[in-house]
């Protein structure tokens, strides 16, 4: 068996991943909405997504119209995880056409891990208080601490 190669996607905010094999698929700024209905219930539309195989086209009745859609599967784990929208029939629907519907029940939204780790490395450091109660609210006891800020500042922008 041939492994595939696959992006890895280092997005500021968070990434879109499949939740059976954890391949990332989306970056939060792909994403262009969350009110979409799948096949498995609820989805999301994006503009573009990564690490997936696409079908073959072909017609299909949907909520909101005929459009030709592709099936997109997972490169990695090779789960049908959504449709990518090819051509909408009906001009209200135009805007679909070239973006790519993942339906929920596929994805895992994971959350900036270099932000955790900076995070528990200025934790890990005698200049982090002891009373500190919520990330958001990080209070250092000596100004020496700047350094440690400073790379979190950054890991967060």
């Amino acid at each position: 068996m041939v492994k595939t190669f696959q992006v890895y996607l280092s997005g500021k905010k968070c990434t879109y991943s499949c939740v059976h094999c954890r391949a990332h698929l989306a970056d939060h700024d792909d994403l262009i909405s969350k009110s979409f209905q799948g096949s498995q219930g609820r989805a999301y539309l994006f503009n573009n997504v990564v690490n997936v195989r696409i079908g073959q086209a072909e017609e299909r009745y949907l909520l909101t119209g005929l459009h030709a859609v592709a099936d997109i599967h997972c490169e990695s784990c090779k789960t049908t995880i959504g449709w990518k929208y090819e051509q909408a029939f009906e001009s209200s629907q135009k805007y679909k056409e070239g973006k790519y519907i993942i339906e929920l029940i596929h994805l895992i939204k994971e959350n900036g891990w270099d932000d955790y780790m900076a995070w528990n490395e200025c934790k890990s450091s005698k200049m982090f208080s002891k009373n500190v109660s919520s990330f958001a609210f990080l209070n250092f006891k000596s100004s020496s601490s700047g350094d440690c800020a400073q790379k979190l500042a950054q890991k967060i922008a």
